[in-house]
């Protein structure tokens, strides 16, 4: 397999050719995005995007505040979580990227064509966003050793930040595009977040920060909900995708269009099995989630959560708005399966 020659259509650079549609994979933080974004990735038909796309900052407008002159400058060096580990062309070495090694990253891409494809995006002076994310798609896929010609989609992923905002930026980016929205029950979420900090012996927090961490869940079950009933989403809950990962994978390809590979049952990055860089187990497969949220949380985290689960309601009336329960959520979701998919699940 090798990646599309000048031979084969006249350019100027081996990533010039007509890009397949975007694919953004968007959720919560610690809600299966990570895995989902893994499941995808390996087949000839979906290339993913290593890492986060900083769409938040850019809903922000934090490369205003940084010393990057252009936003396309600040995208060349931020735009993804991975960019600031990536070769630059005087030789600097990388960091592991998205749980590989540098060996291993460069039998799938070639880091320092890449990075020299961002060296130009941070020239191009002030184009809109769009033309900047197509830039970066053409750079990555041109610098890739598999055989990209047959892709569907290119594909990114993305956690927190404003939810509506950031949904609405990329479709204006990218009206073709599609999105897939992972869904996972916020106390779950938060337990995640909190004994992922215990782990790696970052400092818990307080109130505030559970609370905030559960809004920003709480956020992505509400626009979940729209798109369930409205949207064009693809919706995947975490809790279905670990319970049967080959079997919601199948679905999933069938909704985006593209044909099931075996290789999509488990995680992969740039085609080579990985543990999932989040995890919380230092294993390839897939592993559900423990049935009880409280468990290995403190009394007073379990209390933090509690209030929210109880008073989140209300607090969403006062401003006028609805909360949907995660619960609402996945008996929408149930009710819109195919119902071959319902049959057996119930079998």
């Amino acid at each position: 397999m090798t990646v599309p020659t000048q031979a084969d259509e006249p350019r100027s650079l081996p990533y010039r050719a007509p890009l397949p549609r975007a694919l953004l994979v968007y959720g919560a933080r610690k809600s299966g995005t990570t895995l989902v974004q893994s499941m995808l990735d390996g087949g000839a038909s979906l290339p993913m995007v290593p890492g986060e796309l900083k769409l938040k900052y850019i809903v922000k407008k934090r490369w205003i505040k940084s010393r990057s002159r252009t936003l396309a400058h600040w995208y060349a060096e931020s735009g993804r979580s991975f960019f600031p580990v990536i070769p630059k062309p005087n030789g600097e070495e990388p960091a592991r990227i998205a749980g590989l090694s540098r060996e291993q990253v460069g039998q799938a891409i070639d880091l320092e064509k890449y990075a020299e494809g961002l060296d130009a995006i941070a020239r191009l002076g002030d184009p809109p966003l769009a033309e900047i994310l197509r830039e970066d798609a053409r750079a990555f896929l041109g610098a890739m050793k598999a055989d990209w010609r047959e892709a569907r989609f290119w594909g990114s992923k993305e956690v927190g930040g404003e939810t509506a905002e950031i949904l609405a930026l990329f479709r204006e980016c990218f009206p073709e595009g599609m999105l897939v929205l992972v869904l996972r029950e916020p106390v779950f979420t938060v337990r995640s977040i909190l004994m992922k900090r215990r782990r790696w012996g970052i400092r818990l927090g307080g109130i505030r920060s559970i609370m905030h961490e559960y809004g920003d869940a709480q956020r992505v079950i509400n626009e979940g909900y729209r798109e369930a009933l409205g949207g064009n989403a693809v919706i995947v809950t975490y809790e279905r995708l670990t319970a049967d990962p080959e079997g919601e994978s199948k679905l999933l390809c069938e909704r985006l269009g593209i044909p099931f590979d075996e290789i999509f049952a488990r995680p992969t990055t740039l085609g080579q099995e990985v543990v999932v860089d989040t995890s919380s187990r230092q294993t390839t497969e897939v592993f559900r989630q423990v049935p009880d949220w409280q468990e290995g949380l403190s009394r007073k985290q379990i209390f933090i959560l509690s209030i929210c689960r109880i008073f989140g309601p209300a607090a969403y009336r006062l401003r006028g708005k609805r909360m949907v329960s995660y619960q609402a959520l996945t008996e929408l979701l149930d009710s819109q399966r195919p119902k071959r998919d319902q049959s057996s699940s119930r079998s």
